[in-house]
């Protein structure tokens, strides 16, 4: 009886452990969050990933952005391959805490940490 009823126990606590998630990086803690801003002019960006692919976007008032499709991580960068023109798009990023720094082209923009995934 204590031998199944230690089995139990052990099965258990290997189901619990399974479902943290671990951070390593960077480039995994990038990953587990939806990052946004809305800027005082009204502008708006937001980045997110799902399983391989990422997805960001830009809105103002006078045009929209969207970079979508799979995406290549590093500790200091990442690739967001676009689907809808196949071009390769690279930004670097800072994580600050609950911000990151987004930079593409030498311009950079602030985001913050939308929830957790």
């Amino acid at each position: 009886m204590r031998l199944k009823a230690a089995a139990v126990i052990c099965a258990v606590c290997l189901l619990l452990s399974g479902c943290s998630r671990v951070i390593r990086g960077p480039r995994d803690e990038i990953r587990l969050y939806a990052w946004e801003k809305e800027f005082e002019n009204g502008n708006a960006a937001e980045l997110s990933f799902s399983d391989s692919k990422a997805d960001f976007s830009v809105k103002s008032s006078d045009f929209s952005l969207k970079i979508y499709g799979l995406c290549s991580l590093t500790d200091e960068n990442f690739v967001i391959l676009n689907e809808a023109d196949g071009i390769g798009y690279t930004f670097d990023y800072t994580l600050h805490g609950d911000c990151i720094d987004l930079s593409y082209r030498g311009d950079t923009i602030t985001l913050d940490k939308k929830s957790e995934k």
